[in-house]
């Protein structure tokens, strides 16, 4: 069998011919510039932070090594297979999982994971179309950063959407009783219908108008990155 050079942190890529090694390239890639604060921004956050990935043990400590990401949350020189089942492991143990990838190989991980997160082309021209495919969110301008904006208007989409349900539910505990001439023993009169048809309208622009504040929201949080 071909035996391969000591590279290093650096990936390995060989051919081999008859058991011979013909030729062997070293690959080095660059980290994000963008990976150092949004990790830093997600351990902040106290949420776990682990690097699944196809590339051999050593580059992909070096990696973690310097985004301070634990070791032991390092899985290297997994398949697609492997990483579909990393991320199902976690799932079951009680542990949604939000998996990052753009590759061909990270289609089965972002397919089952809680929350596929594919990395859009961008202007890099990175991620694929089958990752974008299993991907459940696209992160269109294919930028980690995003992953914060994204995560942060979740949270305000569910914050929003339980002020509604709290909006929705008040109006109709006041608003049934005064309709129904149930608030007369206290002096309260029911109302016309023309005050009940701009009551009504007055409560649904108000949820109108809490949702909206979503879309002042995105751009709020898009503007920190």
């Amino acid at each position: 069998a071909a035996e391969l050079p000591d590279a290093g942190d650096a990936t390995v890529v060989a051919f081999a011919r008859d058991g011979v090694l013909r030729a062997a390239w070293t690959l080095v890639d660059p980290i994000d510039p963008n990976a150092r604060e949004v990790v830093a921004a997600l351990l902040r956050r106290r949420l776990d932070v682990a690097i699944v990935t196809g590339d051999r043990r050593a580059a992909a400590s070096a990696v973690a090594a310097q985004l301070h990401v634990l070791q032991d949350h390092v899985h290297a020189e997994c398949s697609p297979v492997r990483k579909a089942e990393i991320v199902t492991e976690h799932e079951r143990a009680g542990s949604p999982v939000l998996f990052v990838g753009d590759g061909f190989n990270d289609a089965a991980a972002l397919a089952a994971a809680s929350v596929g997160a594919a990395m859009g082309a961008g202007e890099s021209g990175g991620g694929t179309d089958l990752a974008r495919a299993a991907g459940r969110l696209i992160l269109l301008r294919g930028e980690l950063p995003d992953v914060l904006v994204a995560l942060d208007v979740a949270k305000a989409t569910v914050r929003t959407i339980a002020q509604n349900l709290l909006l929705a539910v008040a109006y109709n505990v006041v608003a049934i009783p005064w309709a129904m001439g149930l608030l007369a023993r206290f002096g309260v009169v029911s109302p016309e219908p023309s005050t009940a048809g701009l009551a009504m309208a007055a409560s649904s622009l108000a949820v109108v108008l809490n949702a909206f504040r979503l879309s002042l929201a995105s751009a709020r949080f898009g503007s920190r990155r």
